[in-house]
């Protein structure tokens, strides 16, 4: 059995398309665990509709609110499946996702499996995108995993006993799934699935400062939580110093000691030009005419 855990809070108006996507999979032996995380709308009335007509849905409440690590915690904690998969809320999940993944885990012998997603934009005439960008179907090692951000929770589907020894960081308010996949990845397989299988939506207009300034401060954890492999992998830590480096000058900050920083490392002519242009202060210009938006990883 497949355990499906769905954190929530106040998605009332998009939990129904993440539910029916779980509960019509051709996969059929699951259980979804909806963990409300104190909602002050009507998310628990949805839930417990779907409730009353198909057994394998449960609801928790995590009280008090904790974030979104925290209710997959609870989840994890409650789960009765040889596997654990999450959704998130807002998001939809195609029909053979988990029979094409659990396929793939056991023709492979992977303990934890993901795959590429389509992000589909609300605003009308924007085109799919996809993340990650590239990459054909295979294993992924440790260093893959920490050098760039490959994996989205909605994608992930592990051995339970994967997620009983890594549990996701309560202090880490952006790029959870990136955190868990650093440390689950140091002693467990990987595999990815080139094939989009789940569809993530987005507003283009959800992007906000204090989004930017979250992942200034989550990165900025990293640099110390990780600080250890850096020696071992550099460009682990340059990957933190970059990501922090480009949300500073999105903001129109002064980011030129973390370029300059990477441009010791990474002797590229472009590093050189980001880096004069944060000292002029116009990285940020060239950054909104290429389109590079605050929030991005």
């Amino acid at each position: 059995m497949v355990s499906v855990i769905i954190p929530s809070y106040n998605r009332e108006k998009t939990i129904g398309r993440a539910i029916e996507s779980v509960l019509n999979q051709t996969f059929r032996d699951l259980e979804l665990i909806v963990v409300d995380d104190c909602s002050t709308d009507n998310t628990k009335q949805v839930v417990e509709e779907y409730a009353q007509r198909d057994s394998r849905v449960k609801y928790l409440l995590q009280k008090p609110n904790q974030g979104a690590c925290c209710a997959r915690n609870l989840g994890i904690s409650a789960a009765k499946g040889e596997y654990i998969a999450f959704q998130d809320s807002d998001d939809e999940w195609l029909p053979e996702k988990l029979e094409k993944q659990l396929s793939a885990m056991q023709k492979k012998n992977a303990d934890v499996c993901f795959h590429r997603l389509r992000r589909r934009s609300t605003v009308q005439g924007k085109e799919d995108s996809f993340f990650p960008k590239t990459g054909k179907s295979g294993f992924r090692s440790h260093r893959d995993m920490c050098n760039s951000t490959l994996i989205s929770t909605q994608t992930i589907i592990a051995k339970k006993e994967v997620f009983s020894e890594h549990l996701f960081d309560a202090k880490v308010k952006k790029t959870q799934d990136y955190d868990w996949a650093i440390r689950a990845s140091r002693n467990n397989t990987f595999y990815f699935m080139s094939e989009p299988l789940a569809i993530q939506y987005f507003q283009d207009d959800s992007i906000s400062r204090s989004g930017s300034e979250t992942i200034i401060k989550t990165r900025k954890y990293f640099l110390k939580k990780y600080a250890d492999e850096f020696k071992d992998n550099p460009k682990f830590r340059i990957f933190q110093i970059e990501t922090i480096a480009r949300q500073k000058a999105l903001l129109g900050r002064d980011a030129s000691r973390e370029y300059l920083e990477i441009f010791k490392y990474d002797r590229k002519p472009k590093t050189l030009l980001k880096y004069l242009l944060s000292v002029t202060g116009l990285l940020k210009v060239c950054y909104n005419l290429l389109g590079v938006k605050k929030d991005s990883l």
